[in-house]
Parts: structure tokens; sequence; C-alpha cells
């Protein structure tokens, strides 16, 4: 993530062709859901897949952590292998309309969780926005679906230069 000196104003004032901006790789995980259903996705800056292995042992302690009824609630996570960090990004649906996040960084072999210093980004943003999508066709409805909710899923390959919405195979 940059430095807070870059501004808004100064970014905007930035030619087209200077954007620091560049898509990166957005796809279902490996397997694409965990034991409790949560939909699981990958952000890669490198363009090259991510080691899924430590982010899910941290999704494990947190969830356990939390303390909900996973199996139940409509969530997802992020395993975000940054330019220069790890994230990992933990959503999930409640108060009938609302996204809860958490969001971790690792630091020094260590996950973090700061909400002063980490946040979700720009490539994020992505993904919660398709989120936001399946949340109001299958679940903000008056027969909500948390299975069809569950088979949708987000992702994007920067070669094909389009983002598209992908309907997977049944959890579990």
């Amino acid at each position: 993530m940059r430095s807070s000196a870059m501004t808004a104003v100064a970014a905007a004032a930035m030619p087209a062709s200077e954007s620091l901006y560049r898509p990166r790789r957005i796809q279902p995980a490996t397997p694409a859901w965990d034991d409790d259903g949560l939909k699981l996705y990958t952000v890669s800056a490198s363009g090259q897949p991510v080691a899924e292995a430590p982010y899910r042992a941290e999704l494990a302690r947190q969830k356990a952590a939390l303390g909900l009824d996973w199996a139940r609630t409509a969530a997802f996570a992020i395993f975000h292998a940054g330019a220069t960090q790890a994230y990992l990004v933990l959503c999930w649906w409640g108060q009938d309309n609302e996204l809860r996040q958490h969001v971790l960084a690792q630091e020094d072999g260590r996950w973090v969780h700061d909400p002063r210093r980490y946040s979700v980004c720009v490539w994020d943003l992505e993904i919660l926005w398709a989120e936001r999508g399946y949340f109001l066709e299958h679940l903000y409805r008056e027969r909500p679906s948390l299975r069809a909710y569950r088979r949708c899923q987000h992702r994007s390959e920067p070669a094909a230069g389009a983002a598209r919405s992908h309907r997977a195979r049944e959890p579990g």
C-alpha cells in the first residue's frame, strides 16, 4: 500500500498514462470455500498463484476468535498477496444489510489487526463490489438463499482485461 503522502489531489492531477493502478489476478481460492462455506478469493500482485496455507491458518484462528456461527453466516475472505505485504480480509454480512470487515496484514511473520493502519485497497474493493451484488441478488430479498449466494464468485484476469462473475460448484 502506498504512503499517505500520495494524496487524492495528487493522484487526480496525474495524467492517465501515469496511473499507478494495474489490474491484478483475482480468482477463487483452491478449494473455493472453507469448511464452513465461506467463499475464499485470492488476489496476486505478481500474477502468480497465491500460497494459501498461511492465510487459511490465520483465517481459522480469526474465525474462532470472532465466535460467529460461520456455517450460517454469509461471508467471504480475501487472501491478498500484495506487492509488499500479505493481507487477509475477512468480511461477513450482518444486521440485515451491513458488511463487517476484519483486515490483517503480515508483519515480521505474524498477522496484525490494526484498523488504524490496515483496510481494504482498490483491488479488494472490486471483490467487495461483486459481493454486494451477490448479496442483493440472493440474500437481501423476501426469500434469501445462502446456498445461491455461496455459488457466486468473482474473478478477474488482467491479461483477459475483463472481470466476470462466476457460478462455482457447491461448497463441501
